[in-house]
């Protein structure tokens, strides 16, 4: 009984792999080509015994030789039913007192093979390996040459292993070539995403805002409004379209290491500022900075860990610039505390208005977030009273105790 349900529970193993193959769109799955291949070594094989081995003309030796040979193709299209058919073959012709000739009892290593080659768990395949070895001695051994057995065993069932082990590593390897190439796609496709948002969209978004400022500022110029309403709505359009796209494209996988990869260097926070000055000037506003030179001391921060922080703080300086309410105050602060940096960012918003859709995607912040926790830190944002405040702590090492 005990192995029956050995039997039952591999055979259940079996069809949740082949299952899981079906389903899982980078393994291999057998075509209609593969079908008409095992039909033709299947063919072969019963031609081979029939006429070129001693296999008696007698029903029960023809017949169990056709069944081993058919559950090579069977196999192809229904893996379980095929294993099974062989299996039954094998024992079936080694328990028969008559002579059924060596491809009845040795035809199943080629299924054997198939399984190998397709990815099955080795620990299965060897089990069924086993109960097909273990009648064919059995019967060599019954008729005192039980030698023969096992040269049967080395000269057929272990070629077919390893030919069944040489096709699984190589599909094994295109697979991982296959993974390789969707990765770094994926990154590379992150990392458009992000350096296209740093920069490109974030100056579009700068020049929409400065327009509509100058536009509100000269409203009795109609040459000038009507020569920026014709820029503005251009440039809108062309913002939020690029937006959407670097959504798109940066919603594909969450790999945080393509946030430690850049192409380009991130602005100084010295010309950062003096933009976000430039802009807030010209809505009323105003901008209050403390300890931004921080991030670019050498003797504080690593060159891995500046270019990332100065990132997030232009992120964050970009994000209150866009959304600070008409003569509202913008606070930066910086300062080392213990062995970790902490910065906080905060701004007025108007409660009235909602946000422009157009000029902001999320990613920014998004990304933002998840840079600081890569170097280890923590993002907290929080909106409440008409204000806005980001704060982010970014743990430092011993450099700047040094200095």
């Amino acid at each position: 009984m005990s192995v029956f349900s050995s039997l039952r529970s591999s055979l259940a193993s079996l069809h949740s792999f082949l299952l899981a193959t079906q389903e899982e769109p980078g393994l291999w799955r057998p075509t209609r080509r593969t079908h008409l291949l095992h039909l033709g070594v299947a063919v072969f094989l019963f031609v081979f015994a029939y006429f070129f081995t001693e296999l008696p003309r007698e029903p029960v030796a023809v017949g169990l030789t056709v069944l081993a040979c058919v559950a090579l193709p069977v196999f192809s299209v229904m893996p379980v039913a095929g294993l099974l058919l062989g299996i039954v073959a094998t024992w079936a012709a080694s328990s028969v007192e008559h002579d059924t000739g060596i491809v009845a009892t040795l035809a199943v290593w080629s299924v054997i093979s198939v399984l190998i080659a397709r990815g099955c768990p080795r620990w299965l395949v060897y089990c069924f390996a086993y109960l097909v070895a273990v009648p064919v001695v059995w019967a060599a051994a019954r008729q005192g040459q039980w030698v023969n057995g096992f040269i049967w065993i080395v000269l057929v069932g272990i070629p077919c292993v390893v030919l069944g082990e040489l096709l699984r590593r190589q599909r094994d390897r295109a697979r991982e070539n296959a993974r390789d190439r969707r990765r770094a796609l994926v990154r590379q496709r992150r990392l458009v995403a992000s350096e296209l948002h740093d920069t490109v969209a974030r100056d579009l978004t700068y020049a929409v805002m400065t327009a509509e400022q100058l536009k509100f500022a000269h409203p009795e110029d109609d040459g000038l409004v009507r020569g920026l309403d014709a820029v503005i709505e251009p440039v809108r359009t062309a913002v939020g379209q690029l937006r959407r796209s670097l959504q798109d494209m940066a919603t594909v996988d969450n790999d945080d290491a393509v946030l430690l990869s850049s192409v380009t260097s991130p602005r100084p926070i010295t010309s950062v500022l003096a933009d976000a000055r430039r802009v807030l000037e010209a809505r009323g506003a105003s901008l209050e900075v403390e300890g931004t030179e921080l991030f670019e001391s050498e003797g504080v921060l690593t060159p891995g860990t500046q270019h990332l922080l100065l990132r997030v703080i232009n992120e964050l300086i970009d994000n209150a610039t866009k959304y600070t309410s008409v003569d509202g105050r913008v606070r930066i602060a910086v300062e080392i505390n213990g062995n970790a940096l902490e910065c906080m960012v905060t701004n007025p918003v108007d409660v009235n208005s909602s946000k422009d859709v157009v000029l902001s995607s999320g990613i920014g912040l998004e990304g933002a977030r998840r840079r600081v926790e890569t170097l280890g830190g923590e993002l907290v944002t929080n909106q409440g009273g008409g204000r806005w405040a980001v704060t982010f702590t970014v743990p430092v090492r011993g450099a700047w105790q040094n200095a």
